[in-house]
């Protein structure tokens, strides 16, 4: 355990040497993650008007994505676009000569990133709070569920994206399957919208999907609106797509480590 604590302390410390040179570029990731749930929020709180959307109001809408933007900012990833550019000019060799995984790296820089940007995160959701009609109904059950709840949904995130970042080993452009991907997560993860607004199809075909348990759980649960024994259940299943996760990580690990032909570095 300590070996690992002063593994990821050089690492971060490490990153945050980086990544402090580039205030501009970080504030424009910021802008980015931050703003998108805004816009979606502007859409969907006009739409339901003074009335309700998919069991929605006009301030649990500015709610949801209040919490969608918290929640986004904890697990989000930008693994494919690493993964493309490191295996084809050939840094991902160099990192193969490392006695660690090279995932330990890069969740550090995740999450050193994720610290520092926070600064310009929180302060605006607190805005968002002030001059929106935010409706919350947050309980200490539903904080204590969506705790465990939101670190289980980062992880699981993390887990997949940078497995599936992997297919960098058997194509020549995985930044371009990453943006398939990212179309599909945000429409059924309950980004474009709260997964009850959806088509009842939709909504049954996203439920047996890995996506709404990143995010669109995690932030239900903090709004309360899955009962106790409901949120049990959905908290078991997102644990099994955790664990399934993990096996897939290191089965897809293990080959494209045979598959690998080191160029560059």
């Amino acid at each position: 355990m300590r070996a690992a604590l002063l593994l990821y302390r050089a690492y971060c410390a490490g990153s945050w040497g980086v990544q402090r040179r580039y205030p501009a570029a970080m504030c424009i990731w910021v802008l980015g993650v931050a703003l998108e749930p805004v816009l979606y929020l502007a859409v969907w709180h006009t739409a339901a008007g003074g009335g309700q959307l998919g069991g929605f109001s006009g301030g649990d809408f500015a709610a949801y994505y209040l919490l969608v933007m918290l929640v986004n900012h904890v697990s989000y990833t930008w693994f494919f676009m690493v993964m493309d550019r490191r295996v084809r000019e050939g840094g991902f060799s160099a990192l193969l000569l490392r006695p660690v995984h090279p995932l330990h790296g890069d969740i550090a820089e995740n999450l050193t990133f994720k610290a520092i940007t926070a600064v310009a995160v929180v302060p605006m959701a607190v805005l968002l709070c002030l001059t929106m009609e935010v409706r919350f109904r947050l309980g200490v059950l539903d904080l204590t569920l969506a705790a465990p709840s939101v670190l289980t949904g980062a992880v699981l995130r993390m887990s997949l994206e940078w497995t599936l970042s992997l297919a960098a080993l058997w194509t020549t452009r995985v930044e371009s399957f990453g943006r398939v991907y990212g179309f599909v997560s945000h429409f059924l993860g309950g980004f474009a919208a709260p997964l009850t607004a959806l088509p009842a199809a939709l909504h049954a075909t996203a439920s047996w999907t890995p996506f709404p348990w990143m995010v669109a759980f995690p932030v239900e649960l903090a709004m309360g609106r899955h009962p106790a024994a409901e949120a049990v259940r959905g908290l078991l299943v997102q644990a099994g797509w955790l664990v399934a996760s993990l096996v897939l990580l290191r089965t897809v690990w293990r080959r494209a480590l045979r598959r690998h032909t080191a160029v560059g570095g």
